[in-house]
């Protein structure tokens, strides 16, 4: 797509965003698995609709507004009992999982895609949060002990906070 502006880039990227997510509900799927097959599919690796380059303007926006979105929706669900009872063990799931995964994520996609090392560092950031949207689901179609359960949902809510942190971080440095 040649000469695209950023707010076709932006609605399109929401149009995707959403048929992916009503997909994956209809198929029993997290949805970080259809967004992430959308962007692959119409990347310069599937269809080449859309390049790096296109998209760099509508990035910041996107990314905000979807960053806004997690925040907001980790409010919603935090519950602030559950967490001190198991804070310590949350805090330090915390502190170690997002940033090795954004260093290493940010690693290989500077290594194997190419990107440059803020880019790469951003989607470090970003696929460094697993939380609700792919947490919650399986706690709640596994049968897993209560403070196991309690552990894993007040970090996944954390997690996007923090990952939203992150990603802030780096998207001020790209």
């Amino acid at each position: 797509m040649e000469g695209v502006e950023p707010t076709e880039v932006f609605v399109l990227a929401s149009l995707v965003a959403v048929a992916a997510q009503i997909g994956a509900r209809r198929l029993r799927l997290p949805a970080i698995v259809p967004w992430l097959l959308s962007g692959m599919l119409l990347g310069p690796y599937g269809l080449h609709l859309l390049h790096l380059e296109q998209v760099r303007p509508a990035l910041h926006t996107l990314i905000e507004l979807g960053l806004a979105v997690i925040l907001f929706e980790g409010g919603l669900n935090l519950n602030l009992k559950a967490l001190r009872q198991q804070g310590w063990v949350v805090g330090r799931l915390l502190i170690v999982g997002p940033i090795a995964t954004m260093l290493v994520g940010g690693a290989l996609m500077h290594a194997w895609g190419g990107a440059d090392w803020p880019i790469a560092l951003l989607f470090g950031a970003l696929v460094s949060v697993g939380g609700p949207t792919v947490i919650i689901p399986i706690v709640r179609q596994t049968r897993m002990d209560r403070t196991l359960r309690h552990i894993l949902s007040g970090e996944a809510m954390l997690i996007d906070a923090l990952g939203a942190i992150l990603a802030i971080v780096m998207l001020q440095w790209t």
